[in-house]
């Protein structure tokens, strides 16, 4: 009788330790898509960014384009203003 109720537990623990395992793997598949999921947004992010930088950088520099143009205006207008 000790026997088998030993047995009983055994088989017990051993179904267990097998869904414990099962629940490890599942946790394991799932983290790694997560880790996957943070690394595109990441990388998202990071495209973004960049774009970002482009067009702020390229709007400044638009931005002191026209203002240069604007000085020769004004400069070629008080010129031809000191002629007349």
């Amino acid at each position: 009788m000790y026997s088998t109720r030993s047995s009983i537990e055994i088989e017990a623990l051993k179904a267990e330790f097998s869904e414990a395992v099962e629940q490890s793997k599942w946790m394991d598949e799932k983290l790694n898509e997560m880790d996957s999921q943070i690394l595109k947004a990441r990388n998202t992010i990071k495209a973004a960014d960049r774009i970002l930088h482009m067009k702020q950088t390229s709007t400044r520099s638009e931005v002191f384009r026209l203002k240069g143009n604007y000085c020769h205006f004004c400069h070629f207008l008080a010129s031809y203003m000191s002629f007349r």
